[in-house]
């Protein structure tokens, strides 16, 4: 085996080696703080005398878990039981499990992700005050806002009663003091939905784990099992989250943290600060080694603007620098539209050019909002593609195409679904036989299925649309049977195949032919973990959760497990926020508008 000190730079080896009290590493983005990380938990291994197994590593998403956990494994040469490498709130349920008598769980509690609550809350928003909250016609999308202050919050070690108390000290009679005492209710609402339920949601896990360990005993027998904590990215740590791997370091004074505030995107840059100075005042004799040599080679950056102000590029080039050997460029564009199209010519030269698809990146705010444009434009020139972030399996087109089925079948009045399913294989009518049913709808005020049956009647309607309104009705008819008497798992798997979406995949002639199957097989992975979650569901209930977690935006990334997936050699699109630890050899970033 090689040693973990290989290739090291001499401040990298400088971490790798360090003994004697907590250690702060800083840098910026690409001088090797996650390889000096997994070449410290190697070395802890080897030389600092530690067993693996009482390491723990922790940094801040699934994927990177993964990564990370495969770096460590490739620099141990001995055997071991266990590599303990999670996120927070991974390790928060770890612990909760080892110590169960203690935490006094019950044994059959279930851990429920953001769309969980999301279709709890939906399924109870009868029982919820919210006459200070704005609905704006998508009661999904304000109430997953509504969770995801709720997972700040807890993030902030904030419990319902001390936001209740927070919101009844600000004044009476005013419009803010009331809409927040109303959020609190809300809050303590939501909590309370959880308990009957027997469920916790991953704030709850950290909150329970740092509270379990203000007991002694607790904190001295988890200090004992977990040695030395390594922490990549810290600067993204929220409080509760750095306040239980304190509590863990605190009684040994063994806690590697790596960061750079520069990089925080999810708190103000103070906050991010404030995060790495904890450690040193918390840790006392804690060292802190600063890595400034950029480990990267080369890098290409382009920037592309829709309608900038003249100055922009000015701007922008002060604020962005490439790592050596790169360049960065600017592109001006006339539209949103052009800017895809600009985005995706480019690409494509690359790829002629050479460039693995793989080693390209096309970074945009958001995949609901700007990323159809970017892969409908390399869709047409055949580069492969694959989307990552916010969304992203809701916004492929094939799965548009099963959720415009489950809706219409609980909502027949969902003109939208209706007009999609109708528009898109195995149906295919024409948009002007389409706009002659919606009509027909109107005039009559029917729903859509009903004006169909209707349309029918109609002389408007030639022969050819007539069979394919009938081919139509006759496969609602058939799916719409199953709906209440079949598991949420099975009836996606029937439903995928009666509208022979994987055989259109099969004899289709696009690039990311892969990418669609393995989006439709994801959305049935999420129909069976739907199921086991709640046995006694049916497939009426699943369709009204994942259109409920499709409307709210919820992440992918929190619905199904494992996230992205794909082919390596695929073109990346992915939302900004969720490149956090990604390297790539050209990136191609979208939407530098002045107003942005």
């Amino acid at each position: 085996m090689p040693s973990p000190l290989d290739g090291l730079t001499a401040r990298q080896h400088e971490v790798v080696t360090h003994r004697g009290g907590a250690l702060v590493v800083r840098g910026p983005a690409g001088t090797g703080k996650t390889r000096a990380i997994a070449a410290r938990h190697a070395w802890l291994a080897t030389d600092g005398g530690l067993e693996p197994d009482l390491l723990l590593a922790i940094t801040h998403g699934a994927a990177a878990v993964d990564a990370l956990r495969a770096q460590i494994e490739a620099g141990i040469d001995r055997g071991f039981a266990e590599l303990h490498v999670h996120t927070a709130p991974g390790f928060a349920a770890r612990l909760l499990r080892e110590e169960a008598a203690e935490a006094g769980l019950d044994a059959f509690v279930a851990t429920v992700s953001t769309a969980d609550r999301l279709a709890m809350l939906l399924e109870r928003v009868d029982e919820l005050s919210l006459s200070r909250h704005d609905f704006r016609g998508n009661p999904a999308a304000m109430l997953a806002g509504v969770v995801a202050r709720i997972d700040r919050l807890k993030e902030s070690a904030v419990t319902p009663a001390e936001m209740s108390a927070w919101a009844q000290s600000l004044p009476a009679g005013g419009e803010r003091g009331e809409r927040e005492r109303e959020f609190a209710d809300i809050y303590a609402a939501h909590d309370g939905m959880l308990r009957q339920e027997n469920a916790l949601d991953q704030g709850d896990l950290v909150l329970l784990a740092s509270a379990l360990l203000e007991r002694p005993d607790v904190r001295a027998r988890t200090a004992e099992r977990y040695r030395h904590v390594l922490i990549d990215d810290g600067q993204d740590l929220p409080h509760a989250h750095l306040k239980l791997l304190l509590a863990v370091a605190r009684e040994h004074g063994g806690m590697t943290i790596a960061g750079d505030p520069d990089q925080a995107i999810s708190r103000a840059r103070g906050a991010a600060d404030k995060n790495l100075d904890d450690v040193a005042r918390e840790l006392p004799g804690t060292t802190t080694i600063r890595l400034d040599s950029s480990q990267r080679s080369r890098a290409a950056i382009h920037l592309a603007a829709a309608a900038v102000v003249a100055d922009l590029p000015a701007r922008a080039e002060a604020a962005v620098s490439a790592p050596p050997g790169g360049d960065v460029r600017f592109w001006r564009c006339a539209s949103d539209r052009a800017q895809a199209q600009a985005a995706a010519a480019h690409v494509e030269h690359l790829v002629r050019g050479g460039v693995a698809p793989g080693e390209i990146a096309v970074l945009v705010r958001s995949v609901r909002q700007e990323g159809g444009a970017v892969t409908a434009a390399l869709e047409e020139r055949a580069v492969p593609y694959r989307l990552t972030g916010s969304t992203a399996l809701f916004d492929r087109s094939e799965v548009k195409d099963v959720l415009a089925w489950l809706r219409l079948l609980i909502d027949p009045a969902d003109a939208g679904a209706v007009v999609r399913a109708l528009a898109r294989p195995p149906i295919e009518l024409r948009a002007v036989d389409i706009a002659r049913c919606v009509q027909i709808a109107r005039r009559r005020k029917l729903d859509m299925v009903s004006a169909l049956a209707a349309a029918l009647e109609s002389p408007q309607l030639p022969p050819e649309a007539r069979d394919r309104v009938l081919a139509f009705l006759k496969l609602h008819r058939q799916v719409a049977s199953q709906l209440d008497a079949t598991r949420p798992d099975l009836f996606v798997h029937r439903l995928v195949d009666r509208l022979g979406l994987r055989r259109q995949q099969l004899f289709a002639a696009q690039a990311d032919v892969v990418e669609r199957l393995q989006a439709l097989a994801r959305l049935t992975d999420m129909a069976a973990q739907y199921a086991r979650r709640a046995p006694q569901a049916s497939g009426r209930e699943f369709a009204r959760y994942v259109a409920a977690v499709a409307d709210a935006g919820v992440r992918e990334e929190e619905t199904i497990a494992g996230g992205g997936g794909g082919r390596p050699e695929a073109v990346e699109v992915l939302a900004m926020h969720t490149a956090k630890g990604r390297e790539f050899a050209h990136v191609v970033v979208l939407g530098l508008q002045s107003s942005r």
